[in-house]
């Protein structure tokens, strides 16, 4: 057995196929296999295009000096996929330059451990917001040369992004490596040729003169961003990697025993427990109402939630009360949603509507909403939760040992209403 773990997604997709396989022997005898095979099918489909996608991007757009992300938008890398390369490139420059979009993440920038450049990101994007380019991508570069040389103990423009991190989307194919060594590449003569990439060398130097454009800055920013995802990425990559091993590790027969037995006493239980009617709160029930809520409930779980995240916000509850698979400790994930959530308070909460979803999830649709006269902001979602024990394994309502933790999406989509001062509507628009 090997000490080092599949990459995940190779994992998934070996696991897909071999299910695949399975299935197709098993669909003449049973139309519950076929059904499987069916959604089975869809979902390796829907994997292979999001790779291809990917594949499209560094065969295209990397060359050019773009970087891929963990964080970059999905939607606009399967766009840019059906374009040509100039509209691709242009809708890139729109993307990377949206006021938003910079803004949001720029939440990043808060955290400890990038805080020391925060001025001078907000400085860069303020300087782009006015198309002031000639100042907004020194700032950038800056920024990439300082953080990665911190983060890897290497120079950002020389190597420092090289090494392999372990399932990040920005350090492979089309990702930041490459684009750092194309802006890093030595400039000797004094030019005046229009740029379309931010060469270091050559703007640090005073050498290359012509390089305040809208798709130098863009790539600047792509880059950053690239390399902050990267550095996050390498930051608990030990942790990632032994949990992956674990996830993929072979059970031995006593474990596979074990399993059985669990999974017939899970399947017992659901016989036995009876999702409640939907509670629907028209007007919605609120902090001071929350004493009506059944104490054990994932509503009663909710109102803990969110009190935690108003005004003066309790990570450590926050933290304990999130779902985390890779087991990371509670100060360490306190400190991430401190980072996360800086800037960003919640004033009031209203729960909106309680469902059981299964013997062990629930979503709670609340109504949450802070900030100031000058910039208010309200989001409206809904909380994932499932009642777990402490190794993760979900715990059937009824029974003892369980936690209701939330999904941490409800957090992010949160904070990013927060992050932009904007009222964000997710119920109406599920």
């Amino acid at each position: 057995m090997t000490d080092e773990p599949e990459d995940p997604t190779d994992h998934i997709r070996r696991q897909m196929a071999g299910l695949n396989t399975l299935l197709k022997m098993m669909s003449p005898f049973s139309r519950a296999a076929r059904e499987q095979k069916t959604e089975l099918t869809k979902l390796q489909t829907q994997m292979d295009d999001l790779l291809a996608v990917r594949d499209s991007f560094a065969e295209r757009y990397a060359p050019l000096g773009w970087a891929i992300s963990d964080n970059m938008s999905s939607s606009v890398i399967s766009e840019i996929a059906e374009m040509e390369t100039d509209n691709g490139e242009a809708r890139l420059v729109d993307y990377h330059l949206n006021p938003e979009t910079l803004r949001f993440k720029g939440q990043r920038m808060k955290r400890e451990r990038y805080r020391s450049w925060l001025e001078l990101y907000e400085s860069a994007v303020e300087r782009a917001a006015a198309e002031d380019y000639f100042s907004s991508v020194p700032l950038t570069l800056m920024i990439i040369d300082g953080l990665v040389t911190r983060s890897t103990g290497k120079h950002a423009f020389s190597g420092g992004t090289d090494a392999p991190v372990f399932d990040s989307i920005a350090s492979g194919p089309g990702g930041i490596a490459g684009a750092l060594s194309l802006m890093g590449a030595q400039r000797g003569r004094v030019s005046s040729t229009e740029l379309t990439l931010p060469y270091r060398h050559g703007i640090m130097h005073g050498v290359d003169l012509n390089y305040g454009h809208a798709i130098v800055a863009a790539k600047a920013f792509s880059a950053l961003h690239a390399a902050v995802d990267y550095c996050d990425r390498a930051l608990d990559e030990v942790e990632r990697r032994a949990q992956a091993l674990q996830q993929q590790r072979v059970p031995n027969l006593r474990e596979i025993g074990s399993h059985v037995v669990a999974q017939a006493k899970e399947k017992r239980a659901p016989d036995e427990w009876k999702p409640r009617p939907p509670i629907s709160c028209r007007e919605g029930l609120g902090p001071d109402e929350a004493g009506q809520f059944e104490e054990g409930s994932p509503e009663a779980a909710a109102a803990l939630y969110l009190n935690a995240l108003t005004e003066r916000p309790n990570y450590g509850h926050i933290a304990k009360a999130t779902v985390d698979f890779l087991k990371r400790p509670i100060g360490q994930r306190a400190k991430y949603f401190r980072e996360h959530l800086d800037g960003v308070a919640v004033d009031s909460w209203r729960v909106l509507s309680v469902e059981d979803k299964a013997a062990a999830v629930s979503e709670v649709a609340v109504h949450v909403w802070g900030g100031s006269a000058e910039r208010s902001w309200s989001y409206k979602g809904t909380i994932h939760l499932i009642n777990q024990d402490d190794d993760g394994n979900p715990v059937i309502r009824s029974e003892k040992g369980g936690q209701w933790q939330a999904i941490e999406f409800f957090i992010t989509s949160m904070a990013a209403a927060g992050a932009l001062g904007r009222e964000v509507d997710d119920l109406t628009q599920s």
